[in-house]
Formats: structure tokens, C-alpha cells, sequence
């Protein structure tokens, strides 16, 4: 039943139905009597042609889990690890809630016992998936459109963003546990590693789109690295320092190779490589050969397991990429530093690039100092006229005194 108030800013309409846990509450704020009724009035339709319709069906959260796992993760990039997560959730008591039943008390218990081991950037990500899920629900009529027992759920406060950068004796430490020296070839996968993370430092690629650099993607002579497949989805070429273009180098030398996976026929190829439906393949030639033989997901686990061996702290293999936007930041304008590392929203940008206060009151004192000079060396120059007959003895006293002075300035007598 739908109630309405007047209140300052237009008309509260309120539709309530339902008592105790099984209460369903909407409300919204219109301009006018007219648009709150006629809201209240599709609303209050929509559930009752939902009810006469009947809901296929008593469905628990891990059934809503399974069925999302099957038919929704697959067509994502990021199915695996979305599959697992799904899978992860059957352990909490929030699977075994009826989603007819279910209730805002549920989902705050789910995120109560999800605090106790995870930080909250990674419970938000799951609410999201949750909330997909149940709108999924709602399209497959297992729950009415009119429930959601995530509506006015207060989300935790996601942390500040991580600003851990690498330091210069941090890279040799780590340099030293893999066994890795720049005057050496890649033998181990230990080494492999290691110019993995050199690499990101230079380039600030991801893990992923590291391990996935083939021959057919490098122009070494142009030092361009080309990547099929990135986070976002979007194809983009990253220019390399000549340190990164070395660390290649020593890859090629390398006296075996892993196969391209684009160098497959489709049917051959691991999932992660396979078009997305309506994609169009791509297609490196039969002699394509990956450059590293280590997978994105062993490189990572691998650098935290020689990190361990170390007095270092707190470092991970991605927060190389933090280092290397941080260091492009010095050098590149904000457009040209979103185009190198991948993204879409300028905005993103802050999260990675560090910059300290100290930092940038040097770098404010270097532009003023310069100014300055460049004010002085204007202010020094004074504007002379000569008679065209003098122009060749002044050419000539000028590179006699250049040939015998060793000082900044000369004198020349006319």
C-alpha cells in the first residue's frame, strides 16, 4: 500500500507491503503529487503482476551462485577468478538463505564475517558481484523485481589508496634472492621473474600483459610493445625505455620459447585466449613464441614467496606499477601517461602517481630559478647596429675570441 507526504522538496512517496522479516519498502522523492502516484501506482503493479506471475520457484543463494557461475561468468574476462569467488560465498550462511527471505540483516552478516579476514575494497567488490547476481534474479523471475535485500545497505568505507613505491636498494635486494645480474643470461625461471619485474618497473605493464608478450607483439627497433588483451579490453601499444628494450633483449637470446597461444588454431587454444562471442580472433603466425614461459598468476605468487625470504615488507609484484607511473609522471604530460599505462578516465591516474610535497616545491624552486636566469641573460643582451663594412671584422674578432677564451664571456672591440 503506498502512502504519500508533502515535504520540502516535493512529495515522499512510501509503498510498504508485506510485516516482519518479509516487509518490502520503497521510497522515493518526486517533484510533484502527480509523478509520486504514478511511480507508486507502476511499482505496486509491477508486483502484483510479479505475484500472479509467481516466482519460479524456492531458490537459496547458492543455487542464485551456481547459476550465475554458469551462464553469466563465462562470457566476462575475468571468469576463472569470478567462478571462485561465487564458489566462496557456499561457505558462508548467506547460501543457504531463501532469496524470497532473504533480508538486509543477511547481506550485514555477510559482510560482519567477511571483514574478519578481508580488507573492505575487497568486500565492496563482492557486494557488486552479490548485487549482479541478484538482478540477475530478478530477469530469471526467482525473485520479485520489487525485493532487493541490498536496497539502503550502508557499504563499508573503502581504505585509501595503497602508495607503496620501490626502492632502489629494495630492487637489488630482490634482484639478489631470484639470482638475477644484468650482465647475465635468463636461464631459471627465477631469472624470469625477475626481469619480469625490472620490465613493469620500466614500463608499468601489468603482470598479465607481461607474461603474454610474444615476438610477433615487440618492434624492438621502434621499442614499442603492442598488447592483444588488457584489463579494460582495449588493444594499446606501450612505448619502452631503453632499459626495458635491454631486458627484452636478453629474453630473445633465451635458447628455447613457449608457444604463442594466438599461434593456435582457436579450438587449441586455453580459455583466456579464445574470442568472446562476436569477437574476431586474433592471429599471430606459426612461428610467433611467447617470451616468458611463467603464467601471470605464478608470477605473482612466486615474487611473494622470494620476497618472504627477505627483510623487505609490504611489497608486491603490481606495486611496480605504481613505481613506474610514478616515475613516468616526471617526464610525461597526464594524456600521454593514460595512453601508456592503459587508462580510459584521467582520474585513475591518482591513485598511482605519488608525487611528494617535497617533491614538487623542488621542482617549483628549479622552474623559478630558471626564470629567473633567462630574465638576467634578456637583460644582458643589449641591441647593437653596425655598418655592413664592419660585418666581416666582427665575424673575424668574434672566432679569434672564441678560439682563445675558455670563459662564458667574451669581449669583442670593434
Amino acid at each position: 500500500m503506498a502512502s504519500f507526504e508533502k515535504i520540502g522538496s516535493g512529495v515522499r512517496a512510501v509503498i510498504s507491503r508485506g510485516t516482519g522479516k518479509h516487509r518490502i519498502k520503497k521510497t522515493k522523492v518526486w517533484p510533484t503529487m502527480k509523478q509520486a502516484k504514478r511511480w507508486a501506482t507502476e511499482i505496486e503493479h509491477a508486483y502484483e503482476q510479479q505475484q500472479r506471475e509467481g516466482v519460479s520457484g524456492d531458490f537459496t543463494f547458492a543455487e542464485l551462485f551456481d547459476e550465475y557461475a554458469e551462464k553469466v561468468s563465462p562470457k566476462k574476462k575475468g571468469a576463472h577468478w569470478e567462478q571462485l569467488r561465487l564458489a566462496l560465498f557456499k561457505r558462508f550462511p548467506l547460501s543457504d538463505v531463501l532469496l524470497k527471505d532473504a533480508t538486509l540483516v543477511d547481506i550485514e552478516q555477510f559482510i560482519s564475517m567477511r571483514l574478519k579476514t578481508v580488507k573492505s575494497s575487497t568486500v565492496n567488490r563482492e557486494l557488486n558481484l552479490i548485487r549482479h547476481c541478484i538482478t540477475k534474479a530478478h530477469h530469471w523471475c526467482w525473485l520479485p523485481r520489487t525485493q532487493n535485500p541490498m536496497d539502503d545497505l550502508e557499504r563499508p568505507e573503502d581504505p585509501p589508496p595503497r602508495e607503496r613505491l620501490v626502492a632502489p636498494d629494495e630492487i637489488e635486494v630482490m634482484c639478489h634472492v631470484l639470482d638475477y645480474k644484468d650482465d647475465e643470461p635468463v636461464h631459471t625461471i627465477c631469472h624470469e621473474v625477475a626481469v619480469a619485474w625490472l620490465f613493469a618497473i620500466e614500463s608499468a605493464m601489468r603482470a598479465g600483459e607481461i607474461t603474454d608478450i610474444c615476438t610477433s607483439c615487440c618492434s624492438l627497433d621502434n621499442a614499442v610493445v603492442k598488447i592483444e588483451q588488457t584489463k579494460n579490453g582495449s588493444k594499446r601499444d606501450v612505448p619502452v625505455t631503453s632499459r626495458g628494450i635491454k631486458l627484452l633483449e636478453k629474453l630473445y637470446e633465451k635458447p628455447e620459447h613457449a608457444v604463442c597461444p594466438y599461434s593456435l588454431p582457436v579450438d587449441e587454444r586455453p580459455k583466456r585466449y579464445q574470442p568472446k562471442p562476436g569477437q574476431a580472433p586474433i592471429y599471430h603466425h606459426g612461428e610467433c613464441k611467447r617470451l616468458f614461459h611463467v603464467s601471470a598468476g605464478s608470477l605473482s605468487s612466486m615474487f611473494r614467496k622470494y620476497r618472504l625470504r627477505t627483510p623487505i615488507q609490504d611489497l608486491t609484484f603490481h606495486d611496480s606499477r605504481h613505481e613506474a607511473i610514478t616515475r613516468l609522471a616526471k617526464s610525461h604530460s597526464p594524456f600521454d601517461l593514460a595512453r601508456i599505462v592503459g587508462h580510459k578516465d584521467i582520474k585513475q591516474l591518482m591513485t598511482y602517481y605519488n608525487k611528494s610535497a617535497i617533491d614538487i616545491a623542488k621542482a617549483m624552486r628549479e622552474d623559478e630559478s630558471a626564470s629567473a636566469q633567462l630574465a638576467s641573460d634578456n637583460k644582458s643582451m643589449e641591441a647593437f647596429t653596425i655598418d655592413k663594412d664592419q660585418l666581416p671584422h666582427l665575424i673575424t674578432s668574434l672566432l679569434t675570441a672564441l678560439q682563445n677564451s675558455n670563459d662564458k664571456a667574451i669581449e669583442i672591440n670593434l
